[in-house]
């Protein structure tokens, strides 16, 4: 069984991740969710997560730590500020080679459906798919610069 769901107005992507786990342990083989918000900064952060989560390994104590800090404290240790750092780096890479984020089982497909202006790119992009794509790289290329001030964060929540 495959399943597809739409979450708009995602926020945190909890609701997702239970979502997912609940239609996995009810025997779906393949869950696609559709995340949708408003702000980019909040699907910047949804990508991570999701990406973080789909790399964690449940039996290892370090790997639940680590998705529990990025997910919860405010400051991060530095092996985990690293760790961080890296899979943003990753998702970087990834993004800007193509229109999709891989990790290690599944994918992160950015694209803004229907909604945007015609027209595709050499890939079959809309117009709108790039324009997302771009501004989800430019907040991830400041979280790793460290351009965008606490200000800015606090207003993009």
């Amino acid at each position: 069984m495959a399943c597809q769901v739409l979450l708009l107005g995602c926020g945190d992507i909890r609701n997702a991740l239970l979502t997912a786990a609940t239609l996995s342990q009810r025997g779906a083989k393949q869950v696609a969710i559709h995340l949708n918000d408003v702000n980019d900064v909040i699907l910047a952060r949804a990508a991570l997560l999701l990406a973080l989560a789909d790399g964690t390994d449940p039996g290892k104590a370090e790997d639940v730590q680590f998705l529990f800090a990025v997910w919860y404290c405010a400051a991060l240790s530095p092996q985990h500020a690293e760790r961080l750092r890296q899979a943003v780096q990753k998702l970087v890479q990834l993004a800007a080679d193509d229109n999709v984020c891989s990790s290690s089982s599944g994918r992160v497909d950015i694209s803004e459906g229907a909604a945007g202006p015609g027209g595709a790119d050499a890939r079959g992009r809309s117009g709108a798919d790039v324009g997302l794509q771009q501004r989800l790289l430019a907040i991830w290329r400041a979280w790793l610069d460290g351009t965008m001030t606490v200000e800015e964060m606090a207003r993009d929540r």
